[in-house]
Protein backbone atom coordinates (compact mmCIF):
# COMPACT_ATOMS: atom_id res chain seq x y z
CA UNK A 1 0.00 0.00 0.00
CA UNK A 2 1.20 3.58 -0.38
CA UNK A 3 2.16 5.94 1.74
CA UNK A 4 -0.88 8.41 1.32
CA UNK A 5 -3.05 5.47 0.29
CA UNK A 6 -6.48 5.08 2.31
CA UNK A 7 -6.69 2.47 4.54
CA UNK A 8 -9.44 -0.54 3.93
CA UNK A 9 -11.11 -0.69 7.23
CA UNK A 10 -13.22 -4.22 7.70
CA UNK A 11 -15.15 -5.24 10.66
CA UNK A 12 -14.70 -9.23 11.28
CA UNK A 13 -17.78 -10.54 13.55
CA UNK A 14 -17.06 -14.11 15.42
CA UNK A 15 -20.05 -17.06 15.74
CA UNK A 16 -21.32 -17.73 18.49
CA UNK A 17 -24.64 -16.85 20.07
CA UNK A 18 -23.39 -14.77 23.33
CA UNK A 19 -21.45 -12.41 21.63
CA UNK A 20 -24.42 -11.79 18.70
CA UNK A 21 -25.49 -10.02 21.49
CA UNK A 22 -22.42 -7.69 21.59
CA UNK A 23 -22.39 -7.27 17.80
CA UNK A 24 -24.83 -4.22 17.20
CA UNK A 25 -22.94 -2.18 20.01
CA UNK A 26 -19.75 -2.88 18.17
CA UNK A 27 -21.09 -1.51 15.28
CA UNK A 28 -23.13 1.27 16.78
CA UNK A 29 -19.77 2.65 18.26
CA UNK A 30 -17.36 2.72 15.33
CA UNK A 31 -20.55 4.41 13.23
CA UNK A 32 -20.60 6.67 15.59
CA UNK A 33 -16.90 7.80 15.23
CA UNK A 34 -18.24 8.27 11.26
CA UNK A 35 -15.89 6.00 10.12
CA UNK A 36 -15.48 4.64 6.57
CA UNK A 37 -16.44 1.01 6.66
CA UNK A 38 -15.75 -0.90 3.30
CA UNK A 39 -15.76 -4.45 4.53
CA UNK A 40 -18.05 -6.58 7.08
CA UNK A 41 -17.54 -10.45 7.48
CA UNK A 42 -18.29 -13.12 9.90
CA UNK A 43 -18.93 -16.50 10.52
CA UNK A 44 -21.76 -18.28 11.93
CA UNK A 45 -24.03 -15.81 14.35
CA UNK A 46 -21.12 -13.06 12.92
CA UNK A 47 -22.00 -13.77 9.67
CA UNK A 48 -26.13 -12.92 10.46
CA UNK A 49 -24.67 -9.50 11.83
CA UNK A 50 -22.26 -8.72 8.87
CA UNK A 51 -25.08 -9.71 6.24
CA UNK A 52 -27.73 -6.81 8.49
CA UNK A 53 -25.20 -4.72 8.24
CA UNK A 54 -24.17 -5.13 4.20
CA UNK A 55 -28.37 -5.89 3.69
CA UNK A 56 -29.45 -2.40 5.45
CA UNK A 57 -29.22 1.25 5.36
CA UNK A 58 -26.60 2.87 7.16
CA UNK A 59 -29.37 4.48 8.77
CA UNK A 60 -31.25 1.41 9.42
CA UNK A 61 -28.61 -1.06 10.94
CA UNK A 62 -28.38 -0.74 14.19
CA UNK A 63 -32.29 -0.58 14.68
CA UNK A 64 -32.64 -3.88 12.58
CA UNK A 65 -29.73 -5.94 14.31
CA UNK A 66 -30.90 -5.00 17.59
CA UNK A 67 -34.60 -6.32 16.17
CA UNK A 68 -32.99 -9.48 14.65
CA UNK A 69 -31.15 -10.40 17.76
CA UNK A 70 -33.98 -9.70 20.21
CA UNK A 71 -36.40 -11.67 18.49
CA UNK A 72 -34.07 -14.50 18.50
CA UNK A 73 -32.66 -14.87 21.76
CA UNK A 74 -35.47 -16.98 24.00
CA UNK A 75 -35.63 -18.97 21.16
CA UNK A 76 -34.12 -22.48 21.61
CA UNK A 77 -31.95 -23.96 18.95
CA UNK A 78 -30.65 -27.52 17.95
CA UNK A 79 -32.07 -31.04 19.19
CA UNK A 80 -35.61 -30.98 20.85
CA UNK A 81 -33.85 -31.64 23.92
CA UNK A 82 -30.44 -30.82 25.40
CA UNK A 83 -30.21 -28.14 22.34
CA UNK A 84 -28.61 -24.61 23.02
CA UNK A 85 -30.73 -21.37 23.95
CA UNK A 86 -30.22 -17.93 21.79
CA UNK A 87 -29.88 -16.33 24.92
CA UNK A 88 -26.15 -17.15 25.43
CA UNK A 89 -24.53 -20.04 25.79
CA UNK A 90 -26.04 -21.65 28.80
CA UNK A 91 -27.73 -25.28 28.33
CA UNK A 92 -31.19 -24.93 27.46
CA UNK A 93 -33.38 -27.28 30.15
CA UNK A 94 -36.21 -28.67 28.81
CA UNK A 95 -39.51 -28.51 30.15
CA UNK A 96 -40.11 -31.50 32.58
Amino acid sequence: MEENSPATVAMVFAGGLGLAAYHAGVYQAFSQKCLPLHWVVGSSAGAATAALIAGNRAEDRIARMRAFWNSRRSKPIGRRHGGISMAGSAPFAPES
